[in-house]
C-alpha cells in the first residue's frame, strides 16, 4: 500500500513538472517570436512574418488560457475547479485552438500561393490598400 502511494506521488510529480515545463516553454517561445518580429525592423517587411506573429499570439493564448487548466485536469484526473471555470476552459480551448489552426491554414495558403503564383509575392503588401489603390486596379 505504501509503495503504491510513493509510485503515485512520483507519477503525479513528474507529470506536473513535465506539463509545467511544456507550458512555460510554449509561453516563452511565443513571446520570443513576437518580440523578435516587433524589435527587428527587417522582420516587419515581409507579410509572412505578420502571419507568423499572429500565430504566435494565438498560440500564446493557448499556452496561457488552455494548457494550465488542461494540466490540472490531467494531473487530478478530474475537474476540481467548478462548473463555470470548466465551461470557460472548454470555450477558451475551442476558440484558441481553432484560431491557431486557422492561422496555420492562412500561412499554408500564403506559402502555396507564393510558390505557385509568380506575381503573388509582388502584389501583396504590409500596408492596407487605399481607395486610390482600389481605383487604380479597376
Amino acid at each position: 500500500m505504501f509503495k503504491k502511494v510513493i509510485v503515485l506521488l512520483a507519477y503525479l510529480s513528474m507529470t506536473s513538472l513535465l506539463l509545467g515545463l511544456v507550458t512555460m516553454a510554449t509561453i516563452v517561445g511565443n513571446v520570443f517570436v513576437m518580440v523578435a518580429i516587433g524589435v527587428e525592423r527587417h522582420l516587419r517587411v515581409n507579410v509572412a512574418n505578420y502571419l507568423i506573429a499572429s500565430l504566435a499570439v494565438a498560440d500564446l493564448l493557448v499556452a496561457a488560457l488552455v494548457m494550465p487548466l488542461a494540466a490540472v485536469n490531467d494531473v487530478t484526473r478530474g475537474w476540481p475547479l467548478g462548473r463555470q471555470l470548466c465551461d470557460a476552459w472548454v470555450s477558451f480551448d475551442v476558440l484558441c485552438c481553432t484560431s491557431s489552426i486557422l492561422h496555420l491554414v492562412a500561412i499554408s495558403l500564403d506559402r502555396y500561393w507564393a510558390v505557385t503564383r509568380v506575381d503573388y509575392i509582388h502584389n501583396r503588401s504590409v500596408l492596407r490598400p487605399t481607395s486610390e489603390d482600389r481605383d487604380y486596379k479597376q
